[in-house]
């Protein structure tokens, strides 16, 4: 990004949201927008307890729920029906542009925090640029300004939740973390590979440097906020966690309820440019296996984590394109030595592990949903900011974004097409798995290549 495209990252980031605005206007994805204006109506006018005995369509986690519960609550206060009112429809979509909005300021507050001392040219660059990339990810404003989709909802709890355990130093960031991240991965289950991740590459160089009594400290109020977070959102809606004792005498379970959004669609992947498309040679009703002895998803994904672990140690070696904001962060606050210099260390790996981990569930995990891999282009924009800009990992983060976008779009527009139609109907879903697999595989590589810093300072 050039230095005067980033002088007007204002403007550029204020045109990004004013065509969100403007597309919230329109009709949304109708077969969502009509369910989500039914529970709504539900949720709204009955107990939310009654809602998955009522709504059979309703596929989504409690940690969703909630939120679609307050904005339904919010509207019937002022007599305005979820189910027929056009300002609901509209703010089905506000909520995910908004979302948008702290995702923006997000990724500027831990480019400012992370990429040098603070108060560098390297540190605004990077803030501008990463504000820019992710205002203007094509995949994001397709899904909350066009779809209505809140799937900016819940990478805002994750990337906040992220966050926390990335930049803080008191013993509140554990608790505060795990309620956020907790309530990301019960709005959104895949997004438990980029919690394990993000958390477990930042938090394994660090255990030396951490006392035992603040590491269990932390550790203790981490597991009560999580278990208070699921209960205090799963509890209004009548669901437990598993069968058995932790069923807590509930009718549901999470396990059960996420079997059930499994059942309810008998295709392998729903919708997701994924591998299983590739295998298949069209997107409708792929294999469930290859075929082969031991290949399934669980395998590939096994496989894809080790990779992930192995491409952890390159970053450690100092190679990659993170190796330029290692280098700056040790002459930022708290030295190259300390709890400040090593937790600043080992956070781009961190995020590139999340980033990787969960992309590679998106790509080999069955029942997978299209929009599953929507985390992983949030994390690949933090991951271009914290590495000033490096140009391969910018065009990774728009070659993604933009191929998500052209899935959705095309589920939008070719899925009217006859079936008779092959090229129109699978063709496209074809060529866009094979470029989300072309993305991760480079993705992999990045930890081994030398860094291209980008004409942004």
């Amino acid at each position: 990004m050039g230095v005067a495209l980033l002088a007007r990252w204002r403007t550029l980031v204020g045109l990004a949201f004013a065509l969100r605005l403007l597309l919230a206007l329109t009709p949304g994805y109708g077969f969502d927008t009509r369910t989500f204006r039914a529970w709504g109506q539900t949720l709204a006018t009955r107990p939310w307890a009654e809602l998955y005995a009522r709504e059979p369509s309703a596929d989504h986690l409690p940690g969703d729920l909630v939120w679609h519960g307050v904005l339904a609550r919010t509207f019937a206060a002022v007599d305005l029906s979820p189910s027929s009112s056009y300002a609901y429809a509209v703010a089905l979509k506000l909520v995910p542009i908004a979302a948008d909005a702290v995702l923006v300021a997000l990724v500027w507050v831990l480019a400012r925090r992370l990429v040098g001392a603070g108060d560098g040219v390297a540190a605004v660059q990077a803030a501008r640029g990463g504000a820019v990339l992710m205002a203007w990810s094509p995949a994001l404003i397709y899904t909350s300004a066009r779809w209505g989709q809140w799937d900016s909802v819940s990478a805002v709890l994750l990337l906040g939740g992220l966050c926390c355990v990335w930049l803080g130093r008191r013993v509140w960031a554990a608790p505060a973390a795990a309620v956020l991240l907790t309530w990301a991965v019960l709005m959104k289950p895949p997004l438990l590979w980029a919690v394990l991740l993000g958390v477990g590459v930042w938090l394994w160089p660090l255990m030396a440097s951490i006392s035992l009594r603040r590491l269990a400290v932390g550790g203790v109020l981490a597991v009560l906020a999580s278990a208070a977070t699921t209960l205090a959102l799963c509890l209004p809606f009548r669901v437990g966690v598993a069968p058995g004792l932790l069923s807590f005498g509930q009718p549901w379970t999470l396990v059960g309820r996420a079997g059930h959004a499994a059942a309810l669609w008998p295709f392998t992947t729903m919708g997701a440019d994924n591998v299983w498309m590739l295998l298949a040679g069209q997107p409708w009703d792929p294999p469930r296996d290859t075929g082969w002895p031991f290949v399934t998803g669980w395998v590939l994904l096994g496989i894809a984590v080790v990779v992930t672990l192995l491409g952890v140690r390159g970053w450690g070696r100092g190679a990659g394109p993170g190796r330029m904001v290692e280098d700056r962060m040790v002459e930022g606050r708290g030295g190259s030595s300390g709890l400040g210099g090593a937790l600043r260390g080992s956070v781009v790996p961190a995020c590139w592990a999340a980033t990787t981990g969960v992309y590679a569930s998106f790509l080999v995990l069955t029942r997978a949903h299209e929009r599953y891999v929507f985390p992983a282009l949030v994390l690949l924009v933090v991951l271009a900011a914290l590495c000033r800009l490096d140009r391969r990992v910018v065009w990774l983060a728009l070659a993604a974004s933009t191929l998500t976008a052209i899935n959705v779009l095309q589920m939008d527009v070719l899925a009217a097409q006859p079936p008779s139609s092959w090229f129109l109907r699978s063709a496209p879903y074809l060529v866009v798995s094979f470029g989300h697999v072309v993305v991760w595989v480079l993705l992999v590589l990045l930890p081994w290549r030398r860094a291209t810093p980008g004409r942004s300072g």
